[in-house]
């Protein structure tokens, strides 16, 4: 038998350790509409979504939304070990891709920098190229500036 949790962004909640499970009842379901009773309370309970990829759950509860992901066992442990975590890289300098002409330049010292901003604009034969963060950082110097010639690999941007 495989024991549950249920996780959303205020807490964690063992279905194992719920201290008087008598006191939920399921009174009628039909489709994805139920109507529950908890201790002395009905409650009437809609899905509205479900992701069975990430086991995410919202639903709607006496007209209030509640987002809720369902972990097993495996998917704590996993969590636990801190191995579901997305580690996203961190800048320290941004290269020339190729050989070009700087033709705009997006951004300033000292701009805090997401995965996905767009850093400059380069034209390399006769293509504008749009250079985008792999990363996140803060810019500490520009090296180049707007109609300067680049060469591969030249460092542009120091972070």
């Amino acid at each position: 038998m495989s024991h549950y949790s249920i996780k959303t962004d205020k807490y964690t909640a063992q279905l194992d350790e719920v201290e008087d499970k008598e006191s939920f009842k399921v009174l009628s379901m039909n489709e994805d509409q139920w109507v529950v009773q908890f201790k002395n309370t009905i409650h009437h309970c809609e899905i509205l979504s479900f992701d069975p990829a990430s086991k995410s759950y919202t639903i709607l509860v006496d007209n209030q939304k509640v987002s809720f992901n369902l972990m097993d066992e495996v998917d704590r442990t996993v969590e636990d070990m801190g191995m579901n975590k997305v580690i996203q890289p961190v800048l320290d300098q941004l290269k020339a891709p190729m050989p070009g002409l700087v033709l705009n330049i997006r951004v300033s010292p000292g701009d805090e920098i997401e995965e996905g901003d767009t850093l400059l604009v380069l034209e390399a034969m006769k293509m504008e190229n749009v250079i985008k963060a792999t990363g996140k950082g803060t810019v500490k110097e520009i090296k180049v500036g707007q109609g300067d010639k680049v060469d591969k690999g030249q460092v542009l941007i120091q972070f």
